[in-house]
């Protein structure tokens, strides 16, 4: 599912977990925007000391946040690739939203 900044809500992010985290091909007519989040790499996952993620676009920012959709972590990366260190957060699931030109992409991460 793909979010746009009208509808990102602490109760989107957590029905977005609670569908699995499925992705779906939106019906804007834009075919490039369902290939975005299926190029984006996150890895690994599970990860217990560094989460890398590559292939991120152009004017990205990363919002991670905790189940509860406190945010834990904001990152502005400088290029298409950003590494984040985990070892300071507390074992559980956390949602990494990347946002591009009012496009949400959402990925699930477990620290462990």
């Amino acid at each position: 599912m793909i979010l746009d900044d009208q509808n990102l809500t602490t109760s989107s992010i957590t029905s977005v977990f609670a569908a699995k985290l499925s992705f779906e091909q939106p019906n804007t007519g834009i075919a490039n925007l369902a290939n975005t989040s299926k190029s984006i790499k996150l890895f690994p996952n599970p990860a217990n000391s560094t989460v890398t993620i590559e292939n991120l676009p152009v004017n990205t920012v990363i919002q991670i946040t905790d189940m509860q959709g406190k945010l834990i972590q904001k990152i502005i990366p400088t290029d298409a690739c950003k590494a984040v260190n985990v070892t300071q957060f507390v074992k559980g699931l956390y949602l990494i939203i990347i946002s591009s030109e009012n496009k949400h992409i959402v990925e699930k991460l477990l620290v462990e």
